[in-house]
């Protein structure tokens, strides 16, 4: 049974970047679901310097579930955040499919997020990912329907017979 939680991001499902750091390389993070909407916003944080320095963030709003690859907990929610190599992908395929006459309301992704050492990074460490199906649109509607047995139609009874006619009177 999964944990609801209300945000999933790699910081909530495995750990801060410390708890990261000490994390063997490899698949730490499996993120899927399926997204209904973007979500952006901007954090205002310091550099080193105590100068404010603007971080633009983009969150999927949708169905989301999240396993930590280390512990095995499975984690859910409403809203996503991906690590930037997953999610400018994710981003850029919602964007392009609800362009044109016929945009999507909804699309599915599954990903491994791998943790790879790298020391000229400021956490030690950076991310890659892995897709494990095709980001693309989905219709949880009908692939519902496509999973249920054939429906059991109800038996019709036989239209009645047309009443013959004979001149201007009906026959009975």
């Amino acid at each position: 049974m999964a944990t609801l939680v209300k945000k999933l991001s790699v910081a909530t499902v495995v750990g801060k970047p410390s708890v990261v750091r000490a994390l063997p390389d490899g698949a730490i993070f499996r993120a899927f679901g399926i997204m209904r909407g973007i979500q952006r916003g901007v954090k205002i944080d310091q550099d080193a310097a105590g100068n404010p320095v603007s971080r633009p963030w983009v969150a999927f709003i949708g169905s989301f579930q999240g396993t930590n690859l280390s512990t095995g907990e499975i984690f859910a929610s409403a809203k996503m955040f991906l690590p930037e190599v997953a999610s400018n992908l994710v981003e850029q395929a919602f964007i392009s499919a609800q362009e044109g006459d016929n945009p999507v309301e909804s699309m599915k992704f599954a990903f491994d997020i791998k943790k790879v050492s790298d020391e000229t990074s400021a956490t030690g460490y950076v991310y890659s990912a892995v897709s494990l199906i095709e980001t693309k649109e989905s219709d949880p509607l009908n692939e519902m329907a496509a999973g249920l047995p054939p429906a059991q139609m109800i038996a019709q009874l036989p239209a009645p017979a047309e009443p013959e006619k004979d001149g201007n009177k009906t026959k009975k």
